[in-house]
């Protein structure tokens, strides 16, 4: 199974498919205590929600890159977004969408230059339509991709998308790609920077050889 979080895939398919699917769903009940009932009895508040658990096993070229991804992808995750199953295959496919999905957690292991993720993660019910009415495939609208180069002896990068979007994106993801034995550095997007027109963001300390770039992705 295929599984998208927002604009990110957690299990993009392929060898990275999401495994080891678990779905809790819940309801809040409330209690009635009759008088002189021999039992209790209980009324439905309507309540209910899932909780999603699955495994996605992911593999990367080098140590270096696992390690780093297993330290910072939480950074990736937005806090809350839609979350879509793509339940079947491409020629006979059924999207489920769960609108205001929250991340519980994200535990990350690894071995080597595989690693392997345990998501939990909390939704209201589950949406059926086949795409959704309100979403539409993304396209350079809505999401804007893209790697910079970054200077020698920097220690903030401007990017400026090449289309700008029609409003401030509601999500800007950026990450550092350090070249062969490079030293990793860390960003931070400096606040009040995102716009329409692109954003800046600070370095945790200045580029201290060519071959660095920042990768990023942005979605209105």
């Amino acid at each position: 199974m295929k599984v998208r979080f927002g604009s990110i895939w957690l299990a993009p398919g392929g060898i990275e498919f999401a495994s080891g699917f678990s779905v809790n769903g819940q309801q809040v009940n409330d209690p009635v205590q009759y008088y002189r009932a021999a039992a209790m009895a209980f009324r439905p508040r309507a309540l209910r929600s899932d909780t999603i658990s699955f495994s996605v096993m992911r593999r990367f070229d080098t140590q270096k890159e696992a390690e780093s991804f297993v330290l910072t992808h939480l950074l990736d995750l937005p806090a809350q977004e839609s979350l879509y199953l793509f339940c079947g295959y491409d020629d006979d496919q059924t999207i489920v969408r769960y609108d205001g999905t929250v991340v519980n957690s994200a535990q990350r292991t690894f071995s080597g230059t595989t690693v392997t993720i345990q998501y939990n993660l909390s939704a209201p019910l589950a949406v059926t339509d086949s795409p959704p009415p309100s979403y539409a495939e993304p396209d350079d609208t809505m999401i804007k991709r893209g790697i910079v180069a970054i200077a020698s002896g920097a220690d903030t990068v401007a990017v400026t998308f090449s289309v700008p979007f029609s409003g401030t994106p509601g999500a800007v993801i950026p990450k550092i790609i350090c070249p062969s034995g490079g030293s990793r550095i860390f960003e931070d997007i400096i606040d009040g920077t995102i716009s329409a027109t692109g954003f800046s963001v600070q370095l945790s300390a200045p580029v201290p050889s060519s071959g660095y770039k920042l990768s990023y992705i942005a979605s209105a």
